[in-house]
């Protein structure tokens, strides 16, 4: 399940002389419409969006068949929408530094958002602009979508808000590393970060977590105490590449 964390707003903000663009809906192979329309009614009881009606603003839906067959569905921000936003500039970590600051640790947990962006809620006035054209009608994106262009500059400042203070603490996007040099130090952070999580009703990916190891796969490395080397699947794809 999603949460919405309470007292952040997403302010969209378009660029002077923007003008209202709509692009169709795509078309949805019949062999995936019980799929999608299955999720739509999941996001729109999720109250993530809601039906709308006619809009001069619109993205249309993309369709992504999974390996496990299921659908990713994602929104075409890019050709309308994403031309007219403001950018919303925040320096992003640097891989290296974030790898680097791993090096002492002895012990690690690593946990990840669920549906990390869609936990954070728009601004009801831009609401409109985010609407999406599908198939079966238009609907309003009312929480935050990572197609947006500004989504990583936006989710990277609201984490390192939500998380500042916390020992021994480090994200990067939606994946979090919580360490400590004991065991016993390693767990009191983690529930100083988990009741913080709660606090800001961030919800977890729970096939996703790895408690009080010494050995973590993190930002395609391996890193365990005074060790960081890649990570068999970043060497492999790295050769494929070459």
């Amino acid at each position: 399940k999603v949460g919405c964390v309470p007292n952040f707003t997403i302010k969209l903000k378009l660029r002077v002389g923007a003008k209202p663009s709509y692009t169709p809906e795509r078309n949805v192979p019949y062999a995936l419409r019980e799929k999608v329309d299955k999720e739509l009614d999941s996001l729109e009881a999720a109250g993530i969006i809601s039906k709308s009606v006619a809009s001069d603003w619109g993205s249309p839906l993309l369709v992504i068949p999974k390996g496990d067959g299921t659908v990713r569905l994602c929104i075409g921000y890019k050709a309308g929408l994403n031309d007219q936003l403001m950018n919303a500039n925040y320096p992003i970590k640097k891989i290296d530094e974030v790898l680097n600051s791993l090096r002492d640790p002895k012990y690690f947990c690593k946990l990840d958002l669920f549906k990390a962006y869609l936990h954070l809620q728009t601004d009801k006035e831009r609401r409109i602009i985010q609407t999406i054209s599908t198939h079966r009608g238009t609907y309003k994106m009312i929480r935050f979508n990572f197609r947006i262009k500004i989504s990583p500059d936006v989710f990277n400042r609201i984490i390192d808000q939500i998380l500042n203070g916390l020992p021994k603490t480090i994200a990067y996007f939606d994946d979090i590393v919580v360490h400590g040099k004991t065991k016993d130090q390693c767990s009191k952070n983690l529930f100083a970060c988990l009741e913080r999580l709660r606090e800001y009703v961030l919800h977890l990916n729970i096939k996703k977590y790895t408690f009080f190891q010494a050995r973590i796969e993190y930002l395609g490395h391996v890193v365990e105490k005074h060790k960081i080397s890649r990570s068999a699947s970043e060497i492999e794809a790295i050769i494929q590449i070459q």
